[in-house]
């Protein structure tokens, strides 16, 4: 039997433990392509879309203290305890995990009207695909310009302009109901909301009548100012195109 050259089987044997490895890389690098295929062929569904536009309808309850209004006395002002309609259309850009949101709030009560703009640049999100849910948190503001009734004992019935200024937190949910189309509800709380307006008329009246030597009529309902600082609170239910 003939020897077996010592070159021969130093090469054999480097090619025996090369091998094995090679195959390991390529097989790491081939599951790593997959995935990636995998994730770039993910279906729709399985995505919150990036876009979406809709309108929610709600009711909230606005409670106003005109006696945490600095400089204000109470005795010229009256609070404000309003039940609010409210209708809100809405978008939103960025779809799970963090989001940008604009609303445009309009609220209706007896007493008058307001159209307003919410921005709200903190959002998070999470959706689940399989139950097709996204539970969501936001943080922003909102400025609203208000259109009040006169008072039927004012002698010049000319629509009072308000201001409402407000920060605001809500919690919400949106369900996917059918790809294009998700269903929401939504609760909001502003802990700081501040609003009110000055009626010139009975300002005016009442400055008459100190001029005059006379008490004006200061009883709730006829102060010159409907004015305050607290709390509103809100809930709506929604509708989002996507």
């Amino acid at each position: 039997m003939g020897h077996t050259h010592p070159a021969l089987i130093a090469t054999l044997m480097t090619v025996g433990l090369a091998w094995p490895a090679r195959s390991a890389a390529v097989n790491v690098e081939d599951l790593s392509l997959r995935d990636d295929a995998k994730r770039a062929s993910a279906p729709p569904s399985s995505r919150f879309p990036r876009f979406g536009i809709g309108v929610r309808v709600g009711v909230a309850q606005a409670s106003l203290k005109s006696r945490r209004l600095p400089g204000v006395a109470e005795v010229v002002s009256d609070d404000v305890n309003d039940a609010i309609t409210m209708v809100t259309p809405s978008a939103h850009i960025g779809g799970d995990r963090f989001f940008f949101k604009l609303d445009a709030p309009l609220m209706r009560w007896d007493g008058g009207y307001t159209v307003g703009l919410g921005v709200y640049p903190l959002n998070y999100g999470r959706y689940f695909p399989r139950s097709k849910l996204l539970p969501y948190g936001s943080a922003g503001g909102a400025v609203s310009a208000a259109t009040m009734k006169p008072s039927s004992q004012d002698t010049v019935q000319v629509p009072l302009r308000a201001l409402m200024v407000q920060g605001r937190m809500a919690a919400g949910l949106k369900w996917r109901a059918v790809p294009g189309v998700a269903l929401s509800l939504e609760a909001g709380f502003s802990p700081y909301a501040a609003g009110g307006v000055v009626d010139n008329e009975r300002r005016k009246a009442a400055e008459a009548a100190v001029d005059a030597g006379k008490a004006p009529d200061l009883t709730p309902g006829n102060r010159p100012v409907n004015a305050g600082i607290g709390q509103v609170m809100d809930l709506a239910l929604g509708v989002e195109w996507l």
